[in-house]
């Protein structure tokens, strides 16, 4: 009797593991744009110029037109005057208030009851900095006021010497503080005008769920529609409508919506497979920009009770998207984004005894884009600041003479440059933006690459590492790096735990040698 029980409880066991319904998240690819929140309907009114008053060292030995070259709206012209947007920027020349490095005590107890007494060091300063940026317009609907002003702090990490912190405080000088200025306004105003007005590209991953149990009797045709999708979404971009992609998806989304009418049990397991299917179902409708079929599936999510936050937060998304489409009178988010970054942008350089080529301050460039390869020439001043947009020279193949050209990040893969540096367009988010909008596409420099990341640096030194894989960079300048850059090592070491305790005692410093060391060690880990 005994034995026959055990049987029928491993039966049972294995018909369970069979059915069972554990999800593992897919990927895929999208692109859209996009839209903003106060948008300027007639496109040929797309356009905007510069009002600058600076205090007179501010600007130091940067170009005259520094900040017009930081500062851009995707989607609109930029003009030397006479925009229909008018931005006005006013800044002062910020002040240090305080400078000082503080004392942390730390006292521990050993199993003796020893008491052992530590001291770490953190250099912190405070600068007060005045500025505003208005934007102005004949339609005052769209006037918007940004203010700078305010008292900034910046903390060091923790030094185990006074020394070290001494130094890092003394290197903290007026002009580091007003670079520091300069570039909170030009990465926040980037971030408010793109908000506000422009036309930013979104590229990216998403993912829907599947079934990972391959013993399920819906796991094959689960990962049937989940590869169609994944198929479909790859031909995604951002200027090409996605009307026509509904259609080709039509069998997947008559799969999902199958399996609302074969799971409709109360039980865990039912639901469970409902929600991976009004989940898909969701996201699918929102990237085919049907945001009203989106939302009727995003409304099951929370009736379901499996997982109401991602019903509720798809619901959001979809309510915002409305709002865009009414704002903007469209009903896609997917568009040409026409952007001219200069008035110059077809000027044939007028000098005939000029010679480009052999001029010292340009270097030739290669810009390669997913469908060419384009040779021209490049401004060495323009390469140390090189951030969302890059102007370049490239001969005209009728005069033969050079024009000027402009391209953004979201156009270009990379950018490779004579004497051997290769920048690449990479998605991220500046630490400065760390609570700000979603991350866009960026020039920076390829430093490493590696088997599992590749790292790159921005032009302000901002470090950023992209898992292979993925399409979102990762700053190491955002506080939780800063602050905890041992624990991050050690985390992305956990599967080699000699390197995530050398991390952990603190052996490779949040540098550009030390993290390039840390992931060469990384990649020959076992």
């Amino acid at each position: 009797m005994k034995k026959i029980l055990l049987i029928a409880l491993i039966l049972v066991s294995k018909i369970a593991l069979c059915q069972s319904t554990d999800i593992d998240r897919k990927e895929f690819n999208f692109a859209f744009v996009q839209l903003p929140k106060t948008p300027v309907l007639d496109e040929k009114n797309r356009s905007y110029s510069f009002d600058i008053n600076t205090a007179e060292s501010l600007m130091g030995d940067k170009a005259d037109n520094y900040l017009e070259s930081k500062i851009s709206i995707l989607g609109f012209e930029k003009l030397s005057k006479n925009g229909y947007l008018t931005i006005n920027i006013d800044l002062q020349n910020p002040i240090i208030v305080e400078k000082d490095v503080k004392t942390i005590t730390t006292k521990s107890k050993d199993k003796s009851g020893k008491e052992t007494i530590d001291y770490t060091f953190v250099a912190e300063i405070k600068y007060k900095q005045e500025g505003i940026c208005k934007v102005a317009c004949v339609d005052e609907k769209l006037n918007k006021t940004y203010s700078y002003s305010g008292i900034r702090e910046n903390k060091s990490s923790e030094f185990s010497m006074y020394e070290d912190a001494k130094k890092y405080l003394n290197q903290f000088t007026s002009s580091v503080v007003k670079d520091a200025f300069l570039n909170e306004v030009t990465n926040s105003l980037n971030h408010h005008l793109s908000v506000d007005f422009g036309y930013s590209i979104q590229k990216g991953r998403d993912f829907l769920w599947m079934l990972a149990n391959t013993k399920h009797s819906e796991q094959a045709k689960n990962q049937v529609a989940y590869e169609r999708v994944k198929s479909v979404f790859e031909k995604m971009e951002f200027d090409k409508s996605v009307a026509s992609m509904e259609k080709e998806l039509e069998a997947a989304i008559e799969y999902y919506k199958g399996l609302d009418l074969l799971y409709k049990e109360d039980e865990r397991k039912d639901r469970k497979i409902r929600y991976l299917a009004y989940f898909n179902l969701a996201v699918i409708y929102k990237y085919l920009d049907l945001p009203e079929k989106s939302l009727e599936w995003a409304k099951k999510l929370i009736e379901n009770k499996y997982d109401e936050s991602d019903g509720k937060s798809l619901l959001q998304d979809n309510q915002l998207i409305l709002e865009s489409f009414l704002a903007n009178k469209v009903n896609s988010r997917h568009m040409p984004v026409n952007t001219k970054l200069d008035t110059k942008e077809t000027e044939v350089l007028a000098d005939d005894a000029y010679v480009l080529e052999r001029d010292p301050a340009f270097m030739l460039a290669y810009i390669i884009t997913s469908k060419d390869t384009v040779a021209s020439y490049i401004g060495l001043k323009s390469i140390q600041t090189i951030n969302k947009n890059i102007s370049v020279r490239i001969k005209d193949s009728k005069t033969g003479k050079f024009i000027y050209r402009n391209y953004s990040a979201a156009q270009v893969k990379s950018l490779v440059l004579a004497n051997g540096d290769e920048y690449n367009s990479v998605t991220f988010k500046e630490a400065v933006d760390a609570g700000l909008g979603a991350p866009v596409p960026k020039f920076v420099k390829q430093q490493f690459i590696g088997k599992k990341n590749t790292l790159y640096q921005y032009y302000t030194g901002e470090l950023i590492i992209l898992k292979t894989g993925s399409t979102i960079g990762e700053s190491l300048s955002t506080s939780n790096w800063m602050l905890n850059s041992s624990t991050k090592m050690a985390e992305m070491a956990a599967n080699c735990p000699t390197l995530a305790e050398r991390a952990t005692s603190k052996e490779f410093k949040n540098n550009l040698d030390g993290i390039k060391t840390f992931l060469k060690q990384l990649d020959t880990c076992k």
